[in-house]
């Protein structure tokens, strides 16, 4: 097994991970919440004293996303017509950082790594802690069916 650091977080990557290489290495990495990975540099190093290769990561891109003072270049606020329902995650919810993940690699078709963050989502002990009761739920259902609702009245126009 290989251990890598990357923003202070340790990241264990099995040997078979390893064994398959850069491909692999950047599914596990984007998997644990690095989804910049693919913009940094990978070097997989044989060990000197006959131990466990080592996997050295460059640092990721630094691109920030938007915030509500600086939107970021695909704010949908700005760009969601005056009827579209939006539903907002504030970086406060515990569960925000796993549902964008989720999110983005369903939309570049990259299920078994949404899996996976679903996965860490689910076993996470801060989001464990939130499960109950909250009118929030019964509004988040509501806009799921209006979202669902628009597009479908926006694809027949």
């Amino acid at each position: 097994m290989a251990v890598v650091e990357i923003e202070g977080k340790k990241i264990t990557l099995p040997d078979d991970v390893v064994r398959a290489g850069d491909k692999a290495i950047r599914s596990v990495l984007a998997a644990n919440g690095f989804p910049a990975i693919e913009n940094a540099e990978i070097k997989i190093e044989g060990s000197k004293s006959g131990g466990a290769p080592s996997v050295i990561v460059s640092p990721r891109s630094t691109t920030k996303g938007g915030t509500k003072e600086n939107p970021g270049k695909y704010d949908c606020h700005a760009k969601a017509a005056p009827d579209e329902p939006i539903f907002t995650l504030r970086a406060k919810d515990v569960s925000a950082p796993y549902l964008v993940r989720i999110w983005a690699f369903v939309r570049q078709g990259k299920f078994e790594e949404a899996r996976i963050v679903l996965d860490q989502l689910i076993a996470d002990r801060d989001v464990q802690k939130l499960i109950g009761d909250c009118e929030k739920f019964d509004e988040a259902f509501i806009d799921a069916s209006d979202m669902r609702a628009w597009r479908a009245k926006q694809v027949k126009a």
